[in-house]
């Protein structure tokens, strides 16, 4: 897992620590993953180098979910908060499947960072909810991609190992091709192509198998 917030492009962005195939799924505990200062400090320091004094917010969605809490929990004690305000936003309070929702929640003029990870993440409910699955995991992004765009701000996507078959033999390296097999991970990958596409300097992908928190 990394990201490197913007320093290149995101093509070459798939994770640059190796990832386990799906038959050997590692899980990365949630809160570590915001204080690992391989990922944390990254952000920071390219937020702080990248952002105007005027842009000091950073939007969170799916706010109510694990990742997020842990980072919530967190960010009082990291030293990003002394610059930039955290602004979470639960998917009663943000629908990232609507472009209205978008335009009227966010700031117009003083975000700095998005940090999107709202998803839908059922992987088996994707196969019978697939309408859903692509709302959520591959419109949403792209939406948020658009937006970040239109008000120069960078966006974090955090996706998910299920954009490959799982199939190889060795860990997947940072030029490893996408292949995902079932309709979470088609919807998942999707919604990368429209971050990348959208937002090729300014974005960075973080994936991840399974998590863990207290």
């Amino acid at each position: 897992i990394t990201a490197f917030f913007g320093t290149t492009r995101l093509s070459g962005l798939r994770g640059r620590w190796f990832m386990k195939p799906h038959f050997s799924r590692k899980t990365t505990n949630a809160a570590n993953l915001f204080k690992n200062p391989t990922f944390s400090n990254n952000i920071v320091n390219q937020t702080m180098k990248l952002s105007s004094p005027l842009k000091n917010s950073v939007v969170l969605t799916g706010s109510s979910g694990q990742l997020s809490q842990s980072i919530i929990k967190l960010w009082s004690s990291h030293p990003i908060s002394m610059t930039h305000t955290l602004l979470p936003f639960s998917k009663s309070q943000l629908d990232i499947t609507d472009p209205k929702s978008i335009d009227l929640k966010l700031p117009n003029r003083d975000v700095a960072v998005l940090i999107n990870t709202a998803a839908y993440t059922d992987v088996n409910g994707a196969e019978i909810n697939h309408e859903i699955s692509y709302e959520v995991n591959a419109l949403g992004p792209e939406l948020l991609s658009k937006w970040a765009h239109n008000h120069n701000a960078k966006l974090l996507q955090v996706s998910t190992d299920f954009v490959f078959d799982g199939n190889a033999s060795v860990p997947y390296d940072i030029y490893a091709t996408p292949n995902p097999i079932n309709i979470y991970g088609l919807s998942k990958r999707k919604g990368e192509e429209s971050v990348i596409k959208k937002l090729p300097e300014s974005s960075s992908i973080v994936r991840t198998s399974a998590l863990y928190s207290s």
